[in-house]
C-alpha cells in the first residue's frame, strides 16, 4: 500500500512550462488534485490505519520535490523579492546598510504549528498551505486576527485605548468604519527550511468518551456518566495529522497615505512577536502547539 501511495503522488507531481515542480502535497491528499488514481483517497479514508503511512508519504514526496535545485533557486528569488525589497523607500534602512526592512522579522517554531483544522476536510484534519505554490504558510488574516485578540485581551487590560474600538487598537487593526494603518502580510518559510516545513505528528487521546463529554447543556444520569468515566483499560486512539515546523518570515507594511502610520509599525511588530512567543498561532495551543521563539 505504501508503494501504491508513492506511485500515486509521483503521478500527481506537476511542472510548469519552465520545468519547476509545482506539486501541492496537501491539496492532492484532500482533493485528489493531480492524482490519476482517484480511488486512492477513498481507500485511505475508509482504512484509518493507513493514514499514518499516507501522511508520511506526503511529507517524503513534498520534501523530495522542494529539494530540487531549480525549485530552490526559484523560491530564493521569490522570497528575497518579497521580503528584502520594499514597496516604499526607507531612509533608515539605506543608512544602516542592512538587508532587512523594518517590519520584516523571522521567528522559529518552538513547537509544531497546526493551522486550518477548523476547515472542512475529507481526512478530518486540514492544514493550511499556499493555494498556488503549495508550501506551508500563515495567512496575513490569521496573523492579524491573533495579534488583535492579544492586543485587546492583554494590552487592553493595562490601557483602555488598546481595547477593541479604542483609538490605539483602531490604528493598528482597524474597525468597521476605518481601515488600519498596518497591513499584515502572509508569512513564508525561510528558504533554508522550506523543503522541510511539513512534518507528521500524532496526538493519542486515551479516554475519548470522557474527553468528548461536554459540560453544561444536556444532562446525563449517573449511570450514563459512569460510562464516560476514564478507565485504566480504555484503548488509546491515535490521531495522525500534518503539522508545520521551521523558521518563518513575517512582514508588516504601512499605509503610505497616512502620515503618522510609520510610528505604529514598531508597535505592531512588538505585538505580533509577543503574541507568537507567549500565546502562539494556530490550533491546540493549550496542548503546547503553535509557539514561536526569536531566531538566535
Amino acid at each position: 500500500m505504501v508503494q501504491k501511495i508513492r506511485r500515486g503522488y509521483s503521478q500527481g507531481r506537476r511542472r510548469s512550462a519552465g520545468g519547476r515542480c509545482l506539486m501541492n502535497a496537501y491539496l492532492s491528499m484532500t482533493k485528489s488534485v493531480g492524482l490519476k488514481n482517484n480511488d486512492l483517497l477513498e481507500e485511505v479514508i475508509k482504512k484509518g490505519q493507513l493514514r499514518q503511512d499516507f501522511n508520511k508519504e506526503v511529507v517524503n514526496v513534498y520534501t523530495a520535490c522542494r529539494d530540487e535545485l531549480e525549485w530552490k533557486q526559484w523560491y530564493h528569488h521569490r522570497y528575497y523579492q518579497r521580503f528584502k525589497l520594499s514597496v516604499r523607500e526607507n531612509s533608515r534602512h539605506s543608512e544602516s546598510g542592512s538587508d532587512w526592512k523594518e517590519g520584516v522579522f523571522t521567528q522559529e517554531c518552538a513547537s509544531s504549528v497546526i493551522t486550518g483544522q477548523g476547515q472542512s476536510s475529507v481526512l478530518e484534519t486540514h492544514l493550511t498551505v499556499h493555494p498556488v505554490y503549495g508550501f506551508p504558510y500563515f495567512p496575513g488574516t490569521m496573523i492579524k486576527g491573533a495579534a488583535a485578540h492579544y492586543c485587546h485581551r492583554v494590552l487592553g487590560a493595562q490601557e483602555e485605548r488598546f481595547r477593541e474600538n479604542g483609538d490605539y487598537y483602531t490604528m493598528l487593526f482597524g474597525s468597521k468604519e476605518q481601515a488600519s494603518v498596518i497591513q499584515y502580510e502572509d508569512a513564508w518559510p525561510d528558504p533554508e527550511c522550506a523543503e522541510t516545513g511539513l512534518c507528521h505528528d500524532v496526538l493519542t487521546p486515551h479516554h475519548r468518551n470522557y474527553q468528548s463529554l461536554k459540560t453544561g447543556g444536556e444532562k446525563h444520569s449517573d449511570a450514563a456518566l459512569a460510562d464516560f468515566a476514564p478507565r485504566d483499560d480504555d484503548s488509546p486512539d491515535p490521531v495522525h495529522f500534518l503539522a508545520v515546523k521551521g523558521r518563518f518570515t513575517f512582514k508588516l507594511t504601512i499605509d503610505p497615505e497616512v502620515r503618522e502610520a510609520e510610528k505604529w509599525l514598531p508597535v505592531a511588530e512588538k505585538i505580533v512577536k509577543a503574541m507568537l512567543n507567549r500565546e502562539g498561532l494556530g490550533g491546540k495551543s493549550s496542548s503546547g502547539y503553535g509557539l514561536f521563539e526569536e531566531v538566535k
